[in-house]
């Protein structure tokens, strides 16, 4: 029969004060913080833009770097996404993962159905995700920076 553990944390020293987080003690590095986390989502954007647009004109090389950039942007930012899914909502890990995924490739599909698909008729449906999914993304990411930084 599985057995549900409680961690308790030790009792402070008398004499020590709690431990602060170095992005609450300083307001610049809170401040910095967001700003990554809002960065992330607007980069990969902007590489898929740029990857798909070279791609579109024939560039194949430099599509092809703005894409490894691109997917070492989506690298960092699926961990960060995986956490705080999985810390907001209380799912597993494959779920969380799934998710994280399922949200950045949404992105970098819309931006690159922009690009290569226009008269696909899909326009007004890819700004919609672009906007909700980029947000999550940005809310998501500051959280897991500023929760992690704790």
């Amino acid at each position: 029969m599985p057995t549900a553990a409680l961690r308790l944390t030790p009792p402070l020293k008398p004499d020590r004060k709690p431990r602060r987080s170095r992005i609450a003690a300083s307001p610049f590095r809170r401040r910095l913080t967001v700003a990554l986390g809002v960065f992330i989502p607007l980069m990969s954007v902007a590489m898929s833009k740029v990857a798909g647009t070279l791609a579109t004109h024939g560039h194949l090389g430099l599509a092809a770097f703005g894409a490894v950039i691109g997917a070492a942007v989506l690298a960092v930012s699926l961990s960060h996404l995986a956490w705080a899914i999985r810390d907001i909502t209380g799912s597993g890990p494959r779920s969380s993962w799934a998710l994280a995924v399922a949200l950045d490739c949404s992105l970098v599909l819309c931006e690159l159905t922009h690009v290569r698909a226009a008269d696909a008729g899909l326009r007004v449906v890819c700004w919609a995700v672009l906007a909700v999914v980029a947000g999550f993304s940005m809310v998501l990411n500051c959280h897991a920076f500023l929760s992690q930084g704790r």
